[in-house]
């Protein structure tokens, strides 16, 4: 799971906000800052809809989110990304959150519409409506508007355009008043809102004042957005350019005031040609670039929206810029995870399969795939740890992509394959490329080893000729011929991999070749009084040479002690016979002595470790290991204590048997090694 969890992490880094991912079968493998009850409303919506980059909205919690469908490892995920917050609560809305305490402090009745749902009311409102902020029906119409009222509304609010509506609400002691909204609409972060401004009729004395306040609320308002707003009369003049446009677009108020906007601003769409947005009437879009006064183009959104005064005579435009130079960034950055492969940087196997049936033409013909596996990845994982085997890969990718040319496709096909495709490619062609890739796995220098094991591939190729030819059986050709090549490499790998592990031991340990070399010498005297055969004297020595191959896996303080261990680092220092059991099990030449391994440090009164095996329970060979190996360690310097003479250790030999060593092994043990 951590690397599971490291690959989220970047979702997270790169959106800035919750993530929750669910497996194919909607199981949730990782979560940030989601709660239970989120959790299965998203649940239950994936599993509705199935869909990918699909946007949805549960109206019970106004809960707003992304799915995206990414791989890794072989695996697909849909990952939820948040893009609202999960309360109802206005404060929670970043308009609200910006503006809502200047429009709490005027002294006229101020509301927010979003979705033609009231998402504020300013504190005078809520006053005269006597609610409360925490109010559960804040944003419910139909309890201070008439049936008739409510009506003009909606369909007011279809229009998206400001202007002005007289409308009949209920008042707080029962009876109805008519009032003036004065609706502006705007568009802040890509969302619709409207500001409306609560006039009652009674009122008509102020609201030639009202007008003047209001025009010094909007630019107000205007100003706190995060948005570029540009307001343009009926000749599209320049009326009032908020500071973030100013900041977009480069220009400077003082110089745009009352100025054409022509003079200034130049839009294009994605083909980077001039948009003629003087000339709309209604505008949005989201590709668009901004040429700035200093020559850069910046990723925008473009919204354009006419208003007009009650006679339906026209009185100018508001444009809304919205820079997208980060979003378009994290875009780019999410379609490059999701065609590469995160630890080695390579093409993944999603692109390659895409590729793949893309290239699968005629005009591609003959079309060639190489494919490779890694030798060793396994056990180098197993012994050395997950980070050496990430460096074995991530050192193979880094030579297949330099022995490749650049228009090949290099790119990772799973666990320790690669695969190379290679269209337009001869035979001859791929011959040459497969030398040159295994040329600069032989040229490799000792520093690029990892842990003694120099990084190497076995490669097979399969090319599709003719139209009529299936690709996918080209690349099972290739497959086949990579395995056949691993086969011929198999017993020169495991051998140096045995090498590297005895290295890897002695660097850790006090152990030496010297010690691994006495014990030999004295459990083969032992063995050769049972009359042992060949090949179980072959295994008494990888046995003497790797029982304690498991403390590779054993941390370095707890092994290098030069004092006896506590209870806890005992506890640690005793599982590594399992560990080296399971060493020796994922080495095919050390399978038949990753018993004896496990069972090195049973006794033979059945008090030893990890089994507890008793009396003659505990294999001949283990028995026999388990008297030469005391013996020597007694004999040698050790870093907590001084070696004692041969007599006092055969003394201590006689003392333990029947308990630690079997009797007869230590009286042959003796006989044997006078």
């Amino acid at each position: 799971m951590g690397r599971i969890a490291t690959f989220f992490d970047n979702f997270k880094f790169l959106h800035e906000t919750d993530i929750l991912a669910f497996d194919s079968n909607f199981n949730a493998v990782y979560n940030n800052e989601f709660d239970s009850v989120e959790i299965e409303l998203i649940r239950e919506k994936l599993e509705g809809f199935r869909v990918i980059d699909k946007t949805f909205i549960s109206l019970k919690v106004d809960l707003k989110c992304k799915c995206i469908s990414v791989s890794y490892e072989n695996i697909n995920y849909y990952v939820v990304v948040r893009q609202n917050g999960f309360f109802t609560n206005e404060q929670v809305n970043p308009l609200i959150r910006q503006v809502g305490a200047f429009l709490d402090s005027l002294n006229i009745r101020v509301l927010i519409v979003k979705d033609k749902e009231v998402i504020f009311r300013n504190k005078l409102l809520n006053e005269y409506l006597q609610i409360t902020r925490n109010h559960k029906e804040i944003t419910r119409k139909e309890e201070y508007l008439t049936t008739r009222s409510l009506l003009d509304l909606e369909n007011f609010l279809d229009m998206k355009q400001s202007g002005e509506l007289v409308l009949e609400m209920y008042s707080p002691d029962g009876g109805t008043i008519v009032v003036t909204e004065k609706l502006s609409h705007f568009y802040f972060e890509k969302e619709s809102y409207f500001i409306s401004f609560n006039i009652q009729i009674d009122d008509v004395g102020h609201v030639e004042n009202a007008f003047i306040e209001e025009s010094q609320y909007l630019k107000h308002v205007i100003e706190t957005i995060n948005e570029g707003v540009i307001v343009l009369d009926s000749n599209n003049k320049i009326q009032l350019i908020n500071n973030a446009a100013l900041d977009m677009t480069g220009l400077l108020a003082s110089q745009t005031y009352d100025k054409p906007i022509s003079n200034y601003l130049k839009i294009l769409d994605s083909n980077r040609q001039e948009i003629d947005f003087m000339n709309q009437t209604k505008y949005f879009n989201n590709t668009a670039l901004l040429y700035r006064s200093d020559g850069m183009l910046w990723n925008i959104a473009l919204s354009i929206n006419s208003f007009y005064k009650e006679d339906e005579k026209y009185l100018g435009k508001v444009m809304t810029i919205s820079d997208l130079s980060d979003t378009k960034k994290r875009e780019r950055e999410i379609l490059y995870l999701s065609y590469h492969d995160v630890l080695t940087g390579l093409y993944n196997r999603t692109y390659l399969e895409e590729t793949i049936n893309r290239l699968d033409t005629r005009r591609q013909l003959p079309f060639s795939i190489i494919m490779g596996d890694v030798n060793g990845l396994k056990i180098t994982n197993d012994v050395f740890g997950h980070d050496a085997g990430d460096d074995l890969l991530r050192v193979v990718s880094r030579m297949l992509k330099l022995a490749c040319r650049d228009e090949d496709i290099v790119g990772r096909w799973g666990g320790d394959e690669f695969v190379i495709l290679l269209p337009k490619t001869s035979e001859d062609e791929v011959l040459m490329i497969t030398k040159r890739i295994n040329r600069s796995f032989n040229d490799l220098e000792e520093a690029q080893s990892i842990h003694g094991i120099m990084p190497s591939i076995s490669i097979g190729y399969g090319i599709k000729h003719s139209e009529n030819e299936n690709i996918y059986d080209s690349l099972k050709e290739a497959e086949t011929n990579m395995y056949k090549r691993k086969m011929l490499v198999k017993d020169s790998m495991h051998s140096s991999i045995i090498s590297s592990m005895k290295t890897a031991l002695y660097e850790k340990s006090h152990e030496t070749e010297e010690h691994t070399n006495r014990i030999y010498k004295t459990c083969s005297n032992v063995a050769k009084k049972y009359k042992l055969s060949s090949d179980e004297l072959n295994d008494l020595e990888l046995l003497c040479m790797l029982h304690d191959v498991g403390k590779i896996g054993v941390a370095d303080e707890i092994l290098k002690l030069p004092k006896p261990l506590s209870g806890v680092q005992w506890e640690e220092m005793k599982k590594h016979p399992e560990i080296g059991f399971r060493i020796a099990n994922a080495t095919p030449s050390l399978k038949k002595v990753a018993n004896y391994i496990l069972y090195h440090h049973e006794r033979f009164d059945g008090t030893g470790y990890p089994k507890g095996l008793k009396g003659y329970e505990i294999p001949l060979l283990d028995r026999i290991l388990s008297v030469g190996d005391a013996y020597d360690a007694m004999t040698s310097d050790r870093v907590y204590r001084k070696a004692i003479s041969k007599e006092e250790a055969i003394k201590e030999l006689i003392k333990h048997s029947g308990t630690q060593f079997d009797p007869e092994v230590v009286k042959l043990f003796i006989e044997a090694n006078k």
